[in-house]
């Protein structure tokens, strides 16, 4: 099996308030849940987005399950953004992705703007 990194934002839309606070806490107990049942996934919570990592029919499960939650407490419409990292060469990470960044920051010394 593969193993794939996504990156999720689910956005209700046409709720009466308008904080989604709620609405992404249900997104992220689906996802806690799914994490809890299969230890093989991880993830980061970011500031506007969720990246989980794992293999690739878990990932895809979860994703369906953080995209439902919302509308179980009530949202009307979701809009859920979804992009799909998946290497099939090596085996990638997401702890990779991040140490291979500040890496090469660390060795470049080239101006900002």
């Amino acid at each position: 099996m593969s193993r794939l990194i996504a990156e999720i934002a689910v956005d209700p839309i046409g709720t009466k308030e308008p904080t989604e606070s709620d609405y992404i806490v249900a997104a992220e107990r689906a996802l806690k849940k799914a994490v809890e049942a299969n230890s093989s996934l991880q993830y980061q919570i970011n500031p506007m987005s969720t990246t989980i990592e794992g293999e690739r029919e878990d990932v895809l499960c979860t994703l369906e399950l953080m995209h439902q939650a919302p509308f179980e407490e009530g949202a009307q419409r979701v809009i859920t953004t979804i992009r799909l990292d998946e290497r099939q060469d090596q085996d990638s990470s997401m702890k990779h992705h991040v140490d291979v960044v500040k890496q090469k920051l660390a060795v470049s010394k080239g101006s900002m703007c």
